[in-house]
């Protein structure tokens, strides 16, 4: 399958002109939005915080080590008055809204800078640089048709890739589009030509995979993917998109998300409801465009799989060692890569489960409160995202998990489906299953575990999960308990009398190996005996002399034809034989 590059606008080549310009800024907000800090008395018992917490309808999302204050939600724009809630329990010390103070801004020193990349300044760049600038240590992977190794703004950042079109280890840019890409994650910051990157120090790795045409084939997208991850990329960005489903591609992302590389992608330029491919995987980060206002640009693809939106249009670097606009989804994918690099710089010891719940959490919300289909969970904010980073969140509450499927009580046979659901307000990295105390399987999401039931005995099993969220706390569900019958037992009844002159026979028959479990009853004084003969005339297994019941049970009895005789040495009775057979 072939899938072309999706883009909107050009790259057109201009002359660069050196201009300094200077700094200094402030920012204008007054508070973090939706968020309050709360203080309790000292010696408040636990369980009296989080009962009020929970009176409150309010989450708690981190705690400031050292003085015990806690990071609250509350309702966007109702901030004040949630805080006066919390000042009528005299248990609380105090609550106020999380003020925000104002910081400079790093305005650097390339010419165009200013006058073409809105769109560093719309995601607040400049004082997230303020926060911290990137490192050289962190690895970005531009999946995409290459990149002009020799551009004066991008050559020092370049480190060694691959090139999945032509097979070999030269990934220079012959379509113009994976250049464009990779300065605006990470072109030359402040050394006074062409343009900023969101990033100023990142390892850009070029991995061709698209040919001139700008066509690439979900094979090459995946073994890019997974090249980055083996090479300690910590981020990719992927500014292709295809409208069809790939579970190559999934399992191609998932591979990178458990190896510490998280994939972010654009959405699509198709103005549908549907995020495409890679985007749309559940482990990718799914990036939509907005325009300077915030609004979802008429081009961009949306729904319910897409995570963020970013600003499209600003300058960047094209092939050939020029500069020029350059937009689409295509140039908003690589605007959440720049954002999730200067996280994993800040911290680079982040999941991509934390990284991406920092971004959730930094994220300017537009639309709706909190996730809808145009926004996802909003526009990138690169400042508030690295204030999180860099004022430590101590997260102490667990996961809550459930186990969904099977219902407790039930009674399964084959494959079963194990499912569970899980949340967490910091973001859940993995759900365990446990079968009767014992650890057998991790997903990463969608929770599920398939069970072949016939792997254990028939009988009584106990299903657990447990959820971890990404500071590791630890949620269990409540036991599951479940039947498992995969054996089938057959019953057979033959009766008759007998007597001291005469016995009684009955054929019988299995076509499998099966336990066999038969029992002969009667009335009277007689005692009766019972045989089984195999079809060599051979006994099998017997009772003699006894009373009523009387049972033979012989295990694993091999397919085959048997015969059951019935005798006594005095009296008569009449009797009823009844076979049970369960296969194995």
């Amino acid at each position: 399958m072939e899938v072309h590059m999706i883009r909107i606008g050009t790259i057109i080549t201009v002359l660069g002109i050196l201009c300094f310009i200077a700094t200094i800024g402030t920012c204008a907000q007054q508070f973090v939005p939706g968020e309050i800090l709360v203080k309790f008395r000292h010696g408040t018992p636990p369980s009296e915080i989080a009962s009020i917490h929970r009176l409150n309808g309010s989450v708690v999302r981190g705690m400031i080590p050292g003085i015990e204050t806690f990071r609250v939600s509350a309702p966007v724009g109702k901030e004040y008055e949630h805080a006066k809630k919390y000042k009528g329990w005299k248990c609380v010390e105090f609550a106020e809204p999380n003020y925000i103070a104002s910081v400079s801004e790093i305005i650097p020193l390339d010419p165009y800078f200013e006058s073409g990349q809105w769109t560093l300044k719309s995601v607040h760049a400049p004082e997230a640089w303020e926060l911290s600038q990137g490192e050289r240590s962190v690895i970005v992977a531009v999946i995409d048709t290459g990149v002009d190794y020799t551009h004066p703004d991008l050559a020092p950042r370049i480190t060694s890739g691959y090139d999945f079109v032509n097979r070999d280890s030269d990934p220079m840019d012959d379509h113009g589009h994976g250049t464009a890409v990779a300065g605006i994650i990470g072109a030359c910051t402040n050394n006074g030509i062409g343009v900023a990157g969101l990033t100023w120090y990142p390892a850009i790795m070029p991995i061709k995979v698209a040919d001139s045409s700008g066509s690439a084939s979900y094979s090459a997208i995946a073994s890019g993917i997974t090249y980055a991850a083996d090479h300690g990329a910590r981020v990719a960005n992927i500014s292709i998109a295809g409208s069809s489903a790939s579970l190559t591609l999934t399992s191609a992302v998932d591979y990178a998300y458990q190896h510490g590389c998280l994939v972010v992608a654009a959405s699509g330029n198709s103005a549908v409801g549907t995020v495409y491919y890679p985007a749309a995987c559940a482990n990718a980060v799914a990036v939509g465009a907005c325009d300077q206002y915030g609004n979802l640009c008429s081009y961009s693809n949306y729904g319910a799989a897409l995570d963020f939106v970013a600003p499209s249009g600003g300058y960047t670097t094209s092939k050939g060692g020029g500069y020029g606009a350059f937009g689409g989804t295509s140039a908003a994918s690589p605007i959440g890569a720049g954002v999730a690099a200067l996280i994993i710089s800040a911290n680079p010891s982040y999941t991509c489960s934390q990284v991406f719940d920092i971004l959730k959490k930094g994220a300017d919300d537009l639309y709706t409160v909190g996730w809808d289909e145009k926004s996802g969970w909003g526009r990138f904010n690169a400042y508030r995202s690295l204030a999180l980073v860099t004022t430590p969140i101590v997260d102490c509450i667990p996961p809550t998990v459930c186990i969904t499927s099977p219902a407790n009580g039930a009674t399964i046979s084959d494959i079963v489906t194990v499912s569970a659901d899980a949340s967490d307000d910091f973001g859940v990295s993995r759900v365990e299953f446990y079968l009767d105390g014992a650890f057998v399987a991790t997903a990463y999401g969608p929770y599920t575990w398939v069970w072949d039931t016939k792997s254990c005995a028939d009988g009584q099993h106990t299903l657990v999960a447990k959820a971890y969220d990404a500071y590791n706390n630890a949620g269990v569900s409540s036991n599951v308990g479940v039947t498992v019958r995969n054996c089938t037992t057959s019953t057979q009844i033959f009766s008759g009398s007998v007597s001291s002159k005469s016995c009684a026979s009955h054929q019988w028959s299995c076509n499998s190996v099966v336990d066999l479990n038969a029992v002969l009853t009667w009335n009277g004084s007689a005692k009766l005996e019972l045989r089984l003969f195999n079809s060599r005339g051979e006994i099998i297994a017997s009772t003699i002399g006894g009373t009523s019941p009387a049972s033979l049970v012989v295990p694993a009895l091999p397919a085959g034809n048997y015969r059951f005789e019935i005798s006594t040495s005095s009296g008569k009775a009449k009797y009823k034989l009844t076979v049970n057979s369960t296969g194995r």
